[in-house]
Formats: structure tokens, sequence, C-alpha cells
């Protein structure tokens, strides 16, 4: 819980790698937990799809400069943010899922621009933020999917899928 920044490498190097990558579209196997009083910012870090990331309650995760080809899953008093920085207040780009984002209930998704840049594999037809129970959008969140490529048969990726679920946004958040 005292880890405050995890630095895949160096600016301007190369990013560093966490775990492997997995055959076909099999779930993680090997997991990060982000617990209670952790506020975690990962930085310049590929997280393979072998890897899950778990935050829990009282926990916070925020990618920057970092991509994620398995899971992050977020519970109940859990928050993400992403692209994001807090102290100038300003939104960024560099960090991706090319996994997915899975809010559970009691999940907040805050000040966050998620995209992706999966559109390389045809196999990968799941949204990027997936809500499975009833989350909350706080401050400013931009989503973006993949679009199929020209003379591709790949369908692309939605940005969001809330089925059987409540996305939930608070006062003065925007879901763009």
């Amino acid at each position: 819980a005292q880890i405050k920044t995890w630095l895949g490498a160096a600016a301007g190097s190369p990013r560093g790698s966490l775990g492997y990558a997995l055959a076909e579209s099999g779930e993680p196997v090997q997991t990060i937990l982000i617990p209670a009083g952790c506020d975690l910012t990962l930085t310049n870090l590929d997280l393979l799809s072998s890897v899950k990331v778990v935050v829990q309650n009282g926990g916070k995760l925020t990618l920057r400069d970092s991509v994620v080809q398995g899971v992050v899953e977020v519970e109940q008093g859990g928050t993400f943010s992403m692209n994001y920085d807090s102290t100038s207040s300003k939104f960024l780009t560099g960090a991706a899922i090319n996994g997915q984002l899975r809010l559970k209930s009691g999940a907040v998704l805050e000040n966050a621009a998620v995209s992706s840049d999966s559109s390389r594999d045809a196999k990968n037809t799941q949204p990027v933020v997936a809500v499975l129970g009833n989350a909350t959008v706080k401050g400013y969140v931009f989503l973006k999917g993949d679009q199929a490529q020209t003379g591709t048969t790949y369908a692309g990726r939605t940005g969001l899928l809330v089925s059987g679920s409540t996305l939930t946004l608070s006062q003065g958040a925007l879901l763009a």
C-alpha cells in the first residue's frame, strides 16, 4: 500500500513489461492487488495478457504511458483513472487498454481518457470498458473503442458495454 509509483522504464526508453503473452484470448493467470490505502500510478509499463490488476476497496490505480493487454478489475470502493495528471488537472495521452477494464458494483471511474489500440488483433472484439455492476463516473471520462480496419474482417471494439448494470454519473460528471 506504500508504493506510489511503479516506473517501468525511464522516460524516452522502451517500456518495461510485466507478465507474458497468453495464447489466444485466455483469462489472466497472474494477479496484482491494489489494496486499501494504495494510490498507485503505473508509468511506462506494458502489462501483458497474463496479468490481471485488481483494485480493491479503498485502492486507486492510475495509468500513464502504460498499455494493458490483460484485465484491470475495479471492485467495490476501488477507483481507476487513466491519462490524467491530477497535479496539473490536465488530460494526457499515451496509455491504452487493449485488454479490458471491468467495473464491478461500487467501482469508480474518475477523470480518465480510456482508449484502445488493439485494432491489429482481429480476435479481440470485447468492449474496452465493461460495467459488471452498479458503477460510478466522477469528473470527466472519455472512452474510445477501436474502429474496424479497412479491408479486414475485424469488427472493431465498442468503448463501453453496460448490460444488466447501471453506470451513474455523479453531479458535474461528463461521459463522452
